[in-house]
């Protein structure tokens, strides 16, 4: 999973990658420090996300001022739990999330 984080007018900021969710938190304070208003973008292919991950991740952005702007998987789990949490979140095949990934992060 990678989350590339956006500025106003789509410059990019920064991209986090994640094997699992258990580095989440080490990445907590270098995500904190990003001063805002900011955006998410959720790039998750062949892996899965709960509505209780999601949220947290929600949750966590709202506080220190990011809006998850989209979420895009292979995964169909990942795409509902997205929805059911009003962010909108698109389905693509693998090769087309790394392609929109490329286009969002220039690195």
């Amino acid at each position: 999973m990678e989350i590339v984080i956006n500025g106003p007018e789509n410059e990019y900021v920064e991209t986090f990658s994640f094997e699992s969710l258990d580095n989440f938190h080490k990445t907590f304070k270098k995500i904190s420090s990003i001063k805002g208003p900011l955006e998410a973008k959720f790039f998750v292919i062949n892996d899965s996300l709960s509505s209780h991950q999601l949220s947290k991740f929600k949750n966590f952005f709202e506080k220190i001022n990011i809006h998850i702007l989209c979420i895009y998987s292979n995964n169909r789990e990942t795409i509902l739990a997205g929805k059911s949490l009003k962010i909108d979140s698109k389905f693509f095949k693998e090769k087309d999330i790394k392609n929109k990934l490329l286009l969002f992060n220039p690195k």
